[in-house]
């Protein structure tokens, strides 16, 4: 960076935006709203392009809020979903709406997306749904509103020429707008590790600058001219298209190239995208932390840095070998950032990149000449719209094989940030050696730190066991891991949180690298203890994430209600042996034992709770009672387990049953336990009244220590040399 005078400035200041952050960010306060309705004002910024049926999504920046409440409060940002029966409002003009206001939820387990801090980093304070215009200012941006409209139109046409999931993906990849995509094709796209081309980005931006500015060049126009208006144009591209982060990086850069070839000077691509990252974090330092900023500047400096480095060989290659080498060096550059963010890495993307970016340029130039066409001739339009779906055929297909393929997904969970730290020093000094002059070292020795760097950062160091109660909102579900590595799932659903199992459970699994499950043990089929298991059982394999068994309560036939034996039949379906427990078996894994205590045969249960499987979890200091929903029958069968088998100092922590409800956790249960912690899962704010107060003083009353899941988020307790307790939420503050 000595020779990059300009580079060297902007990464101090870099290092002085991230010591700001890390040493004085302060989170930012929650609005409370006492009211259904809320009226504001503020100037529209931008507008998003939304599904057919829906209204328009404005974003407002410069909002004063009215109420008695918010007596004229200011906020930055905000995002407003309008009613379909409400009028529009131009980019630039100012509003009076009236609507709901929602605030984000913050992510209350590991692994799982934190909504509250994405729309922080975007500024954006709350949203209004179903929200009203009532008045708007006669004065708004004719340029951004031009462009808008632009934007419709080319959707439009979009829609017009192609199959609905064709013209969702090309109105993504050309136009930005992502509103019509379905997510099991986002998520296709993102397993099998070309996710990338569905963002407007560098390569985008490359393909899309460079053919203009060839166009431009043929047109006679002088050398200058053509650059200016090249760069031009990218700016306008972006200013319709919404300038999501990656695409900004690449548009400034694009602008810093043209801006040299018109002064004379040279480009330098480490420097440009130094100023870039400047001035996107002047703006927003909190970008930092997130995945498109770092994904899209650590590939640049990758690109710039390590692949020259990595693929300079003394005898040239093959071009099929050369692609090969440079598909490789792009896994490795973004290899550390898959797993930081995404906790798992695409093997294939390396071979289905090959295959996929070279036909980008043709699907960009297809999709182009669809949309000229079907505005000036409409029936000429049916071959590029041929050349695009033919193409986006081919992506599926490969993404569809390469689903199929075993390890298609690999699953070492999030690394610690020490082994991050090492694997990008190695990098660095990789390149270091292979910048200096004075001695070649081979290349195989560059490639052998590589791949030591790879195994540093891919071995899960942290193989103490854990038991972790999940934030599941209004329902149940607990991890475990034993000293042998082993992990566990017991129950996992919820009625309060929505697609618990692809939103929470299974983020959390992939956080944690537990993609081999040796069981998912079920305590009964109630909805909010299965459904987020139904969705790993079915939709597990796809995402990296393998079950060996499903363990359920083994009762009389006549207590098998719909929902058991649908339990039983998505397991089988997914290839997962299923397998009966009842009280006096036992799980043995190294130290651990999993003892069953219920439920107990030939017990008079009346009902699904009452012969919900209740398990005594000890290892090594460490002994915890798991209740389930365990109540009337199910308890009295417990209490007699527990006073035959368990003496009652032995119990370090309690799952109060049934989420604290009044019922469960009797006063005669606790006195012969006298647990030191008792956890109580629930939702917050449920309509249940759980936990029940009577429940709490009853716990109180043993000395118990109380710990709830909607305080709390996700509780976990280690406990290789000492027991500990650690809170999510209070220890992501």
């Amino acid at each position: 960076m000595i020779k990059r005078p300009l580079g060297t400035v902007c990464l101090l200041i870099i290092l002085f935006l991230f010591l700001k952050v890390e040493l004085f960010q302060k989170e930012e306060q929650e609005i409370v709203f006492d009211t259904k309705e809320l009226y504001m004002t503020g100037t529209v910024h931008k507008k998003d392009l939304v599904s057919k049926g829906k209204g328009e999504v404005l974003y407002l920046k410069d909002v004063v809020l009215y109420g008695e409440t918010h007596k004229e409060k200011k906020v930055e940002r905000i995002i407003c979903y309008l009613s379909p029966a409400s009028s529009s409002a131009e980019v630039g003009s100012h509003i009076l709406i009236q609507g709901k206001p929602e605030t984000f939820d913050r992510a209350t387990n590991p692994g799982q997306f934190d909504r509250k801090f994405y729309y922080q980093i975007s500024g954006v304070s709350f949203r209004l749904s179903q929200a009203n215009i009532l008045a708007k200012s006669i004065e708004y941006d004719e340029l951004k509103e031009s462009l808008y409209r632009l934007r419709c139109r080319l959707a439009l046409q979009m829609d017009a020429c192609l199959p609905a999931e064709d013209a969702a993906i090309m109105k993504a990849i050309l136009l930005g707008a992502k509103s019509d995509m379905e997510e099991e094709t986002k998520d296709l796209y993102q397993r099998s590790g070309i996710g990338h081309i569905l963002a407007i980005s560098g390569l985008h931006i490359s393909l899309l600058g460079i053919g203009t500015l060839k166009v431009l060049k043929r047109t006679g126009l002088p050398m200058g001219a053509a650059h200016f208006l090249a760069a031009v144009l990218m700016f306008l591209y972006g200013l319709m298209t919404g300038f999501s982060v990656s695409m900004l990086r690449a548009v400034i850069m694009f602008l810093l190239h043209m801006g040299a070839k018109l002064v004379g000077r040279t480009y330098d691509m480490l420097t440009g995208a130094a100023v870039a990252a400047v001035l996107i974090l002047l703006e927003q330092p909190l970008y930092l932390y997130y995945g498109g900023f770092v994904f899209s500047f650590g590939c640049v400096i990758g690109i710039a840095l390590v692949m020259p480095t990595l693929t300079k060989t003394q005898n040239p290659l093959p071009i099929v070998l050369q692609r090969l080498l440079s598909g490789v060096v792009m896994a490795v550059i973004s290899y550390p950032m898959y797993l930081w963010f995404y906790y798992q890495f695409p093997p294939y993307s390396i071979v289905l990149n090959l295959l996929v970016i070279p036909l980008m340029s043709f699907l960009m130039a297809a999709g182009l000449i669809l949309l000229l066409m079907s505005i000036i001739f409409a029936k000429g339009a049916f071959l590029p719209a041929n050349v695009v779906s033919g193409i986006l055929w081919i992506y599926r297909e490969l993404c569809r094989i390469c689903d199929q393929l075993p390890g298609h997904v690999y699953t070492p969970g999030r690394p610690r940030l020490w082994q991050v730290l090492i694997y990008v020093f190695i990098l660095l000094f990789v390149v270091l050696i292979g910048n200096r002059k004075k001695k070649n070292f081979p290349l195989k020795w560059k490639w052998g730190m590589v791949f030591g760097g790879i195994l540093i950062l891919s071995i899960p160091f942290r193989s103490e066991p854990e038991l972790t109660f999940l934030d599941v909102g209004q329902g149940d579900c607990i991890y475990i891991k034993s000293q042998t590595g082993k992990t566990y799932l017991i129950d996992g659903g919820s009625t309060s949180a929505s697609s618990v199992g692809e939103y929470r459970i299974i983020p959390f699994l992939k956080y944690k690298g537990a993609s081999d499950m040796e069981a998912i043990i079920v305590t009964h089929p109630d909805e909010d203890h299965i459904n987020g298991v139904l969705e790993v059982l079915e939709k597990g394999k796809l995402e990296g994430i393998y079950v060996k068994y499903l363990i359920m309560p083994e009762i009389e036939e006549t207590l098998k209600n719909t929902a058991y034996k649908e339990l039983e039949q998505t397991a089988k379906d997914a290839a997962v042996k299923v397998r009966y427990i009842r009280a006096g078996e036992m799980l043995l894994d190294g130290e651990m034992t999993l003892e069953c205590l219920n439920p107990k045969p030939g017990a008079a249960y009346q009902e699904a709770n009452e012969y919900s499987t209740v398990l005594l979890l000890k290892c090594g200091k460490l002994s915890a009672l798991l209740t389930g929903d365990a109540e009337g029958e199910g308890e009295k069968v417990l209490l007699q387990a527990l006073k035959d088998h368990v003496s009652a100092e032995q119990i370090t922590v309690l799952k109060a049953a049934h989420h604290g409800s009044k019922n469960s956790t009797s006063e005669e249960l606790l006195e012969y336990l006298k647990p030191q912690l008792t956890v109580i899962s629930c939702g917050k704010d449920n309509v249940y009244g759980h936990p029940h107060e009577e429940t709490l003083q009853r716990l109180k009353a043993v000395g118990s220590y109380i710990l709830t899941t909607p305080e709390e988020g996700a509780i976990t307790v280690r406990w290789k040399d000492e027991i500990k307790v650690e809170s999510f939420l209070k220890q992501s503050k």
